[in-house]
């Protein structure tokens, strides 16, 4: 869906927000793995479409950490590498409650794949978090 991985980024805070702006599915290419700032050992992956939620908002990862109402907002971010055919980015972001307060600050990877000109996350690997 994306165009650029720029693109794909901004997408991607849409998606982890409490947002149905955009489907899960089309911001991400399988296989797809969501990393843990606390463990080397990924907190889930879908490698096949019966895994992925209609809306990241409505799944359990992300209603488990109490992330329904939240809005998150890109602080800064700074491009890793970027090849034709794939980018990683480093981000500092903003996860915000319904009200504005500062739910928790956050690092994080993401890198992208282009396939077929369409450039999606493939993973999202948060680096630290912050909380008030």
């Amino acid at each position: 869906m994306a165009d650029t991985p720029l693109d794909s980024l901004h997408e991607q805070l849409d998606t982890i927000s409490d947002s149905r702006k955009y489907r899960c599915r089309d911001t991400i290419h399988l296989p797809f793995t969501q990393g843990s700032a606390t463990s080397d050992i990924s907190l889930f992956t879908y490698a096949d479409e019966d895994g992925v939620p209609e809306y990241v908002c409505d799944s359990q990862w992300f209603v488990s950490r109490g992330y329904g109402g939240t809005s998150v907002a890109l602080d800064s971010h700074r491009m890793e590498t970027e090849t034709a055919a794939e980018s990683v980015y480093t981000l500092e972001a903003t996860r915000r409650h319904s009200d504005g307060t500062v739910m928790q600050t956050f690092s994080a990877r993401f890198t992208f794949r282009n396939v077929g000109g369409d450039w999606r996350c493939v993973i999202r690997q948060p680096l630290g978090i912050t909380k008030p």
